[in-house]
């Protein structure tokens, strides 16, 4: 629809141009290749300005902000990973048996004495830690920054348009 519509209006410029052209005894031509007509007689002037739609496209440097990411780069680091233990308890029956101990006596000059008492059997609760996984070194691998992110300014050739149209009275 749109290329119909341009195609449409640049017929009509051309059709409203060849007159004018015809009589160009004081034109001048414009830098899109079109044709500026201008006449300083005293009275009136009338202009079509019709740009270039033959030929190659026509490129202009234009400076452009660019993000530029930021360059890691992975490192790896040796590291020593300390052994992994846990805490077993194990239940151990302990048998009865005679053992020395302080005993009350009741008498205020010696309140206690020493005697070989006879202790039942009973169970005891007994801590012990166990190696799961033995010490060891581990490669670890790491992200280190060498360059940050940041913008940057970049040209680049940038086409421009290739269609225009302009006119007007005026003197």
């Amino acid at each position: 629809m749109t290329r119909k519509l341009l195609l449409g209006l640049a017929l009509v410029c051309g059709a409203v141009a060849l007159p004018v052209t015809a009589m160009a005894d004081h034109g001048e031509r414009d830098w899109h290749g079109g044709y500026r007509h201008h006449d300083d007689h005293g009275r009136g002037s009338f202009h079509i300005d019709i740009g270039s739609i033959i030929g190659g496209p026509v490129y202009e440097p234009q400076a452009v902000q660019v993000w530029v990411e930021p360059v890691y780069q992975t490192v790896v680091q040796r590291v020593w990973v300390a052994d992994v233990t846990q805490t077993v308890i194990d239940r151990v029956w302990i048998p009865e048996h005679y053992e020395w101990r302080n005993v009350a006596t009741g008498d205020p000059w010696h309140p206690t004495v020493r005697q070989q008492v006879l202790v039942r059997g009973y169970y005891e609760d007994r801590p012990r830690v166990v190696v799961v996984t033995p010490g060891h070194y581990e490669d670890r691998p790491a992200q280190q920054l060498v360059a940050a992110g940041h913008w940057e300014m970049r040209y680049q050739e940038v086409p421009q348009s290739q269609l225009g149209f302009s006119f007007g009275f005026g003197r």
